[in-house]
């Protein structure tokens, strides 16, 4: 049997000559790196010592970030933003003074009563209205008339020239400063009576029963006053000018027409006595014919009134403010309460 030749491109085969021991390596085969002059000898180097790592020389750290939250050394968080548009358009935060959005008015209804509602304007459901409101809530407007005509007989005594009901100063006879004084206190009186009613008409129409303590809070008073005095001055000086008595009379008439929804809108809407009497006269000459037929229906309704025994004055009056704010709700589109 021949022999193979040696293979020199095999260094495990035992007849090639660079394996002089002629076997493998005994640790798996794999023969041991050669040593030579270009292999460097000597001990193993050691591994690097645990730790933290130390920087290289020149090495410094980074700046912190700065913090969105500043410290109490630096004074804290500074004033904010003024309130507007920035260079961007954006609104920011508002600035210093802010107090919150506008309180709105409050609500004179019974917010668990039946709900206001839109109505026309009829001459008929007016007084039938005032007719329900009043006996719906007479445990409060019969003793507040009674209030009323005790303080118009005592205020009225106090100038017994003008009478009880006289709101001007036409009747003060020879000028003292007394005269002037009650006067005064007479025309604020009656303005005083006729806006507490006014009160109370509007909370009914709004769903709300009001006591008797609550027609004495007459809101925005200090306009209805200014109104009173002035119309009081204005219905005086007309009645002093000579040889035109008649002529006073159509201008008072008039003039009372025109402006018959004053206090409504001073006290309903808070508004300046000359805006409250502005607003007034486009919503009478808006609906005159309906104003003039419900004037006319109050004054027959009064009437009769006086002719029982004056006492039914006690009714019909309040009645005739109810029925006439009534009107002042569905001329100017408000909702109504029903009854």
């Amino acid at each position: 049997m021949s022999q193979n030749p040696p293979d020199p491109n095999n260094p495990f085969d035992p007849q090639n000559p660079q394996n002089p021991q002629g076997q493998p390596d005994q640790q798996g085969g794999v023969p041991e790196e050669p040593q030579g002059p270009g292999v460097p000898s000597g001990p193993a180097v050691p591994p690097p010592p645990s730790g933290p790592a130390v920087p290289p020389p020149g090495y410094t750290q980074a700046p912190q970030p700065p913090s969105a939250y500043p410290s109490p050394q630096q004074g804290g968080f500074g004033a904010p933003p003024p309130a507007g548009p920035d260079q961007y358009g954006q609104y920011g935060p508002p600035g210093a003074g802010y107090g919150g959005p506008p309180v709105a008015p409050p609500y004179l209804g019974d917010p668990y009563g039946q709900q206001p509602q839109f109505r026309q304007f009829s001459v008929g459901d007016a007084i039938s209205y005032a007719w329900k409101t009043y006996f719906g809530n007479v445990g409060a407007w019969l003793p507040m008339m009674l209030i009323l005509v005790v303080l118009l007989v005592v205020v009225a005594a106090l100038n017994p020239d003008g009478g009880m009901g006289d709101n001007n100063f036409s009747a003060m006879g020879q000028f003292t400063v007394l005269g002037l004084i009650s006067s005064v206190l007479v025309v604020l009186v009656s303005g005083f009576v006729g806006a507490a009613l006014i009160q109370g008409a509007l909370y009914e129409t709004a769903g709300r029963k009001p006591g008797i303590g609550e027609f004495f809070r007459v809101n925005n008073f200090s306009n209805v006053a200014i109104y009173a005095v002035l119309w009081g001055v204005l219905s005086g000086a007309l009645s002093e000018l000579p040889g035109v008595g008649w002529l006073f009379s159509l201008i008072s008439f008039v003039l009372g027409i025109l402006l018959i929804f004053t206090y409504h809108f001073i006290i309903d809407r808070n508004l300046p006595w000359l805006d409250g009497a502005k607003a007034s006269i486009p919503v009478v000459t808006g609906n005159l014919g309906s104003v003039i037929l419900l004037g006319l229906a109050l004054i027959g309704v009064n009437i009769v009134g006086a002719l029982a025994l004056v006492v039914g004055l006690l009714i019909t009056v309040p009645m005739s403010y109810i029925a006439m704010t009534y009107a002042y709700r569905t001329l100017t589109q408000q909702p109504v309460a029903p009854k």
